[in-house]
């Protein structure tokens, strides 16, 4: 499946920001600085078992119900907690049929195999 993760809120930046302010002394003002959203595509698989991955920063575990992400590239893999993911991340809708309601003359939709998400054709 492919998903959109939709970065970190305002908030978090605005911390991370005044941390990194903070740490490294340095002479620039960043009380005007403008906060961005970065959007990256991943694919993700939502786990039936506890697992483990190994990751730059060491073996990590993840509990059932968990997902396993990769980049595109599957050059990295990591875990994230349902509730996180479910919270920042969008289904993109790559795998999906053209569905109706097997009722004669009903509209025709798509529907995503991946999330259940329909929409019209």
């Amino acid at each position: 499946m492919l998903y959109t993760y939709s970065g970190r809120s305002s908030m978090e930046l605005r911390k991370i920001m005044n941390m990194r302010k903070n740490l490294c002394n340095c002479a620039d003002d960043m009380s005007g600085a403008q906060v961005y959203r970065k959007t990256v595509t991943i694919r993700a698989i939502q786990m039936d078992r506890p697992f483990a991955v190994q990751t730059p920063h060491g073996l990590v575990q993840g509990q059932k119900g968990d997902y396993l992400c990769a980049n595109m590239n599957d050059t990295d893999r990591w875990p994230v907690k349902k509730e996180i993911f479910e919270a920042t991340h969008k289904c993109q809708h790559m795998n999906r049929e053209v569905y109706n309601d097997a009722v004669p003359g009903a509209i025709r939709y798509y529907r995503c195999l991946d999330c259940g998400h329909k929409w019209e054709i």
